[in-house]
């Protein structure tokens, strides 16, 4: 029996993050996708790194131009397709997101079995 690369790395341990304002224990983390520079309108996402410990996951995102604060008054959404089902969840783009997360608003709607849960 084979098993993906993907499945191999859910059974092992991520990089731990220590939320510290610090930034360092990103750097091993690779890139899990990047933007190219100009297609933004105020924020313009360069880099986003994903990672995860025994109990949560962590996510980073850079910018081209600076800093930018995902918090008080951005419309910025996070969809989380966590059954990699696009039928099932919020229709958004292709997918079957069961998390809606609005970081602006610092909270979310989880869709699930037809209905729906705030986060």
């Amino acid at each position: 029996m084979t098993l993906s690369p993907f499945l191999f790395s859910i059974l092992m341990a991520g990089h731990p993050i220590t939320i510290d304002g610090q930034f360092q224990d990103w750097e091993n983390v690779p890139v899990a996708y990047s933007d190219m520079e100009g297609d933004g309108m105020s924020a313009d996402f360069a880099d986003i790194k994903i990672t995860y410990d025994l109990e949560f996951i962590f996510i980073y995102f850079s910018f081209h131009n600076g800093e930018f604060l995902m918090q008080d008054w951005n419309a910025f959404h996070l969809y989380v397709d966590v059954d990699n089902n696009a039928t099932t969840g919020l229709d958004y783009n292709g997918i079957g997101a069961e998390l809606d997360w609005t970081f602006g608003q610092q909270q979310g709607i989880f869709y699930i079995n037809g209905g729906t849960s705030d986060v």
